[in-house]
């Protein structure tokens, strides 16, 4: 086994903390869990799943949500990720799934206008004390959506 940082073999164990053995490398510093520990216990808490681009065209595709249904992914928490491609020209509107939630938009790719706001690439904007959100695309864009509680 080598260090993930630096690619060194110095490396020692370091702690143990129940099934998770970690290393700390003499190079560096860096302190990591063993790989392929982590990779086979992962899967009992975390599913993975393909999603269709096709399904985000101009709209919302609901990736992750504390809801089993519709396809997505399941989280223990009160939050909801989607991804959009809009093109060009076109709008849509995001409602919030709860009236104390706020929403997070990372604008990955293109220029959006949020609510009177222009976002170009890797801007991002938080919303909150709203029920919807009004974004166009001024140019073909690509983004991240995550709604959470803004209070509790």
């Amino acid at each position: 086994m080598n260090c993930y940082v630096c690619s060194s073999y110095h490396i020692k164990l370091y702690k143990t903390i129940k099934i998770y053995r970690l290393f700390k490398c003499k190079s560096c510093g860096v302190i990591f869990l063993d790989r392929e520990n982590l990779s086979s216990d992962l899967s009992r808490f975390y599913d993975q799943k393909y999603f269709d681009e096709e399904d985000r065209k101009n709209k919302f595709q609901l990736l992750v949500s504390p809801e089993k249904t519709n396809g997505n992914l399941w989280i223990n928490q009160n939050a909801f990720i989607s991804l959009a491609e809009l093109d060009e020209s076109k709008a849509i509107t995001y409602e919030m799934k709860s009236e104390n939630h706020g929403i997070y938009l990372f604008l990955i790719s293109g220029e959006l206008e949020v609510e009177d706001n222009l976002l170009t690439k890797r801007d991002a904007i938080g919303i909150w004390e709203t029920d919807k959100v009004q974004i166009k695309a001024n140019k073909n864009s690509f983004f991240l959506l995550i709604e959470v509680p803004m209070s509790q």
